[in-house]
């Protein structure tokens, strides 16, 4: 039997890396390379340009790796049919299920390439690109904005920071931040203005030049000026890093980092449907690599005239329509009609049911 192991993974390999090749080159004619030579056009030097494209690839690479299973599977089984190599199997008494032990097998070896790429490599390059353009072009970033961190527990607020003149990327501080804290019935009681604010340690974070206005019962107010010698410390529910991670882009952190901002948000009370989408879609898409494997086999067994243009073009409805479904059931958990999960996975779910529904009539 490691005869047809061998011979599976020799028909399975070339086709594999070719698809990888010609995919990736497709989504970057289709949607990279006009932006890349934009930037050239705008002035950017060619190394700059050069070093995004590679660290655009590990995130492009993650989609192309399903689509390349589903062509090295299909051209693989199309060919062997052709040549009826797959009948002096069945004649030999291998099954098609024991065929597709060495399918299933590379099928779930690229699914884990593709999730750890997705979780370590494409977050890491994604981020990097974006602060390369940024700092290219001149850009103010999302950090260099205005934003605003709230604390909540038990659904009422501990505190809520208005970052006014965003944070300094080299020194993390926060610039010009308003903060409301000790809140009652009535409102904020504490007012906090500074000019900076810095981290110390844990959540506590350091004010400089500034003022507390504190309320009192009978409707009065202490002001209190201080500048950097004299400074207040107040408990903000964020470290530098967290406060980082909230203003990037979903695509900029992986499954654990996107899971604790969900959380932070639940606790403000804020809407995570999207978040919650993206979340399940860092494990869909790698999954969607078994899927176009078991669905592109029995496809693969039926006579097709034309050879490896016809299993392209195969390829790329399937293809079409996997992304047909996986963007309306997407676009139905954002709005929340179905549950985010089941917009994550509802694709998956459709082709790899009728893959198993093809593989069982193809068996018999």
């Amino acid at each position: 039997m490691r005869t047809v192991d061998r011979l599976m993974l020799r028909e399975l390999i070339p086709p594999l890396l070719f698809g990888v090749a010609a995919f990736t080159s497709l989504f970057f004619a289709g949607g990279y390379l006009s932006r890349l030579t934009n930037l050239l056009v705008q002035g950017v030097p060619f190394p700059v340009v050069a070093e995004l494209f590679f660290l655009y690839l590990p995130s492009v690479i993650v989609l192309t790796l399903p689509m390349s299973v589903l062509l090295a599977v299909l051209l693989a089984f199309s060919r062997m049919s052709s040549d009826s190599e797959m009948v002096a199997l069945w004649a030999g008494g291998v099954s098609l299920w024991r065929i597709m032990r060495p399918v299933v097998a590379v099928a779930v070896v690229v699914t884990l390439l593709s999730y750890l790429l997705s979780e370590g490599l494409a977050p890491q390059t994604q981020r990097r690109s974006t602060e390369l353009r940024e700092r290219a072009l001149g850009e103010i970033t999302p950090l260099q904005k205005a934003f605003i961190i709230s604390d909540v527990e038990g659904g009422r607020y501990n505190s809520v920071v208005f970052v006014n003149g965003g944070m300094d990327p080299k020194t993390r501080e926060l610039r010009n931040v308003t903060i409301f804290t000790d809140f009652t019935e009535q409102g904020p009681q504490i007012y906090f203005f500074a000019e900076r604010a810095r981290w110390e340690r844990g959540t506590e974070w350091r004010l400089y030049n500034g003022a507390m206005r504190t309320l009192d019962p009978a409707g009065g107010a202490t002001v209190n000026t201080f500048r950097e010698w004299s400074t207040r410390a107040v408990n903000i529910d964020r470290t530098p890093e967290e406060v980082v991670e909230e203003q990037r882009d979903p695509d900029e952190l992986n499954f654990a980092q996107l899971a604790q901002r969900i959380q932070r948000v639940k606790r403000t009370g804020g809407d995570t449907l999207k978040l919650e989408v993206e979340l399940y879609n860092k494990l869909a898409v790698p999954l969607a690599s078994l899927v176009f494997a078991l669905i592109a086999a029995p496809l693969g067994l039926r006579p097709h005239r034309g050879g490896a243009a016809v299993g392209f073009g195969l390829s790329i409805g399937l293809i079409f329509a996997y992304w047909m479904v996986w963007q309306y059931s997407s676009a139905l958990a954002k709005a929340g009609q179905i549950s985010p999960i089941a917009g994550s996975f509802m694709a998956d779910v459709i082709f790899l049911t009728v893959g198993l529904l093809l593989l069982a009539r193809a068996s018999r």
